[in-house]
């Protein structure tokens, strides 16, 4: 959070951000993105994450969780007010932040054949599932009850809840 607070000094209006993370950092990239959206109303806000979508069992994002202190970071949004450290997954964190902002533009990019997607799954608790079949099978739709689409070799967008507003050039 110390970046971010130093950030938020010493740019105090920027008109475009964009918010990226690589594998744990792809996990954590969403709720980043929140939080600058909600610093930066005004600003076009993208977020990309990368490598993390393969990350889908319930009981190591708890583990993963727990260890990371995620839940002492939450922001008091009404999206985490039933969040715990054991029912929250990973893409909680694209759906909370797609929720409270629909204009952030969201995406993730995975591969099928990830090796270490498909080391972490097993470390997870997934055992040896590749990561296609993590994404098809372990968790199709999540805690939130939001259906999550399969993604493998392609840069998937996060549908928009509502829909954008849409501006005409002059």
């Amino acid at each position: 959070m110390s970046v971010l607070n130093w950030t938020f000094e010493n740019f105090t209006t920027p008109d475009t951000i964009f918010v990226a993370g690589s594998s744990a950092g792809s996990i954590a990239s969403p709720f980043y993105a929140g939080l600058v959206a909600e610093q930066y109303s005004d600003a076009r806000i993208t977020q990309l994450g990368d490598g993390s979508g393969g990350y889908r069992a319930l009981e190591g994002a708890a583990l993963v969780n727990e260890a990371w202190g995620v839940a002492s970071t939450w922001p008091d949004w009404e999206q985490y007010a039933d969040a715990t450290a054991e029912n929250t997954v990973f893409e909680s964190y694209y759906l909370a932040t797609a929720s409270r902002f629909p204009d952030i533009t969201m995406a993730t990019y995975n591969a099928a054949n990830d090796s270490t997607q498909n080391l972490f799954l097993a470390v997870l608790g997934a055992g040896s599932m590749p990561c296609w079949n993590a994404f098809n099978s372990i968790m199709p739709t999540s805690p939130m009850g939001t259906a999550i689409l399969p993604m493998a070799n392609l840069l998937t967008a996060y549908p928009r809840p509502t829909a954008p507003k849409r501006q005409t050039l002059q």
